[in-house]
């Protein structure tokens, strides 16, 4: 809505500008001015309040995702190590159940020739 005099359309130009400059900031302490007081000063339906939430929750947002990606990728490499460990222990009770199996069955062939040798020589004399 304009008038004659183009003021109206001005001020909603203004207000645009404004907007778009309050939702670029990324500076830390102007920022959590903007979100914590200037906002406020808005009224309700007004776009520069929308972009004062837009630009805090951006900077929020970049904050917490490089963390959030190191957090995860440790999480992952930490379970991996876990799993890893896990296998390994369980691969060695493995073998060492193979092994006592192998050497048992060695231990009863060995003990079956021995007590098949005296037998032979009771027989054989």
């Amino acid at each position: 809505m304009m008038d004659k005099s183009g003021k109206q359309s001005d001020t909603l130009n203004l207000i645009q500008l404004e907007a778009r400059i309050l939702q670029q900031e990324h500076r830390l302490f102007r920022l959590l001015y903007n979100y914590f007081y200037l906002r406020h000063t808005f009224p309700e339906n007004d776009e520069r309040r929308d972009a004062c939430v837009y630009a805090f929750y951006l900077r929020v947002a970049q904050a917490i995702l490089p963390t959030a990606a190191a957090t995860s990728i440790c999480i992952t490499s930490i379970a991996a190590l876990v799993i890893s460990v896990y296998t390994l222990t369980v691969l060695q009770k493995q073998n060492l159940t193979d092994a006592r199996a192998a050497l048992f069955t060695h231990s009863l062939a060995i003990q079956k020739t021995f007590f098949r040798i005296p037998r032979l020589a009771a027989v054989l004399l």
